[in-house]
Parts: structure tokens; sequence; C-alpha cells
């Protein structure tokens, strides 16, 4: 989740992206569900606010739990990860799939079989990338950094049953087209705030800004904190960390292309080495290259509502 640089095929897997200036912040989108707090629940507020979802038994994953997000602007509604995928979610699904080839179509010409799995390879070349001054950089409650978009497109798929979050893409530059702001309604509570938490600007509530701080050694970072482990990073649904810890793969990604591995994809919130003077509740183009891996780079996943669901809310 992080500042987003800018991309060609000359940029490195490993180097940090051009960093956003302050004025790119916006303030809130129209506000939703204004509605006099005595009325009685319809729509999206006839649904369950938080659940545990449980991976098929094809998959072998653990139960999770999601939270539903209002989207801005909009009588809809999705339900979001609660925080970032863990290591321990993660490497049970690439362990466990090693021979993984159900790549997507912008992934299929290039990425080869099985998914990354960073915290069991030894070798592995983003994995020794993160400084000494991170310590456990693989725990099983921290969320899982070191892959590509491709890992966590598939990922959100095929263990969890649901997808990358969106945010709007539209004019020809970026796919999915039409799709309504999955990331930026939880990160702004349905636009009703500039961040996650309220109006204020408050960046010791998130995991942020590490290198300047000195945290470790002066220059150093140490890394994600575990899930869940900030209280006050935080929106007004229980959904952790949209800001900070580690920037989200989103699933939007530059039409130009679109299947080869230097077409940018975007990503969104921020990391520890960020400063919340520089991110936002908006993402900004145009991200990285899809296969890159970063320490600094994970993912969270999103669902749309059931046909159950959307009859219960009364949605088409």
């Amino acid at each position: 989740m992080g500042a987003r640089g800018g991309v060609g095929h000359a940029f490195s897997v490993f180097g940090l992206g051009t960093v956003l200036g302050a004025c790119e912040i916006v303030a809130p989108i129209d506000a939703v569900n204004t509605g006099d707090a005595s009325e009685p629940p319809m729509g999206c507020d006839l649904l369950d606010p938080s659940k545990v979802s449980t991976a098929s038994a094809e998959t072998g994953g653990a139960s999770w739990r999601v939270a539903l997000v209002r989207l801005a602007g909009s009588s809809e509604c999705i339900y979001m990860d609660k925080t970032e995928v863990t290591v321990a979610a993660y490497q049970a699904w690439a362990s466990g799939n090693a021979a993984f080839t159900d790549w997507h179509s912008w992934c299929a010409a290039w990425k080869p079989s099985g998914p990354s799995n960073p915290s069991v390879m030894v070798a592995d070349e983003c994995a020794a990338a993160i400084p000494p001054s991170q310590v456990e950089p693989f725990a099983v409650d921290k969320p899982i950094r070191c892959v590509d978009w491709c890992d966590a497109e598939a990922f959100c798929r095929a263990a969890r049953g649901g997808h990358l979050c969106y945010r709007g893409a539209v004019g020809g530059s970026q796919q999915p087209e039409n799709r309504r702001d999955e990331w930026p309604s939880a990160c702004s509570n349905g636009g009703t705030t500039v961040w996650p938490w309220g109006d204020e600007m408050d960046p010791t509530r998130c995991n942020l800004d590490q290198t300047r701080r000195g945290c470790g050694n002066l220059g150093f970072s140490c890394g994600p904190e575990p899930v869940q482990n900030l209280p006050a990073c935080v929106d007004q649904d229980g959904i952790f960390d949209l800001l900070g810890n580690v920037q989200e793969w989103l699933g939007v990604c530059n039409a130009i292309d679109v299947a080869t591995a230097d077409s940018p994809c975007t990503a969104a919130g921020g990391g520890y080495d960020d400063s919340l003077a520089t991110i936002g509740c908006v993402p900004r183009g145009p991200g990285f290259p899809k296969s890159t891996r970063r320490p600094d780079l994970g993912f969270r996943c999103c669902y749309d509502l059931t046909p159950a669901e959307r009859q219960t809310a009364g949605l088409p």
C-alpha cells in the first residue's frame, strides 16, 4: 500500500517509485447513507456488517473475516478482507499449489508454473532484499509481501473466491473499466471522510514513515507490523491498515500491452516507509509493472455480494 511511482520498462523490481505530493490528497467524495438514524434499515444495511468467510474444501484454506463496504455515491456494497492477506494464509495456498498454472489472461503468457512463495524459498530475490533490521520478516501474522500482481490475483480468485479490490477506471486507459471504487470507498468510509479514521491528519495511527524516523538503525526500516496490530489504524467498518504497513495491489492494470509483464497495475495505500502527507484514499497511477515483487507490497481481497445477499438488500 504506498506512494506509487512512475513506471517504465527500466523500472527496477526493488526500486522506489516517485513520491506523490500532498497536493494530490482530495476532499471526501459525496456523502452517502445520510438518512435519519431512526429510519428502519434498508438496502445494504440489512446485510451482516462483518462475517466469517470460509474457503472451499478444494483450496484447503482457513476461515477469515470480512467487512461490508458501502460504495461511494451508490446503493451498492461489497465485502472486503478486514486485514491484509497474511503470510500464513498465502503460504498455505502457495505451498499446496506448487504446479499452479491457472493464471489470469494478463499473466498466462509470461508467468511460470507455481506462485511466488517468498516466505519459504531461501533463494528468493525479493526476500533477500529485506534489510536485517526487519526482524521475522515472514512471521505468520504479518502481511505477505514480495508477491507480484499475478500471485495476488490468483490467490484472491482461486483461494478465496474473490478478486483484487478495484478502483474506478474509465476511458480505455485501464482495465477492467466501469467497476466502482471499492478500495477508495473503504478507505474513505463510503466517501464521507478524508482518512479511514476520520478527517484529522494523524500519522501516528498507522505504520508509516519508518525510514525518516530511524526505525531500527538510522535510514532502515523495521518493516510491517502483524495485521490488526494497530487498533487506531482502522476505518469505521473495522478494516485495518488501509494506509501504511504494506501497500496493496489493486485489480486495475493499464490497457496498453496489458498481457505483458511490464504493463503497470495500480497499488494503493502506502507502506511502512511512506509519509501520510504523500498518500491518500484515492490511488494514483500508474503503479508498478505487474511482475514487480517488493518488500513493501502486499494485497487484500474484495468480494461481490452473493445472489442471496443481493436479494436480501433489494439490489438488482
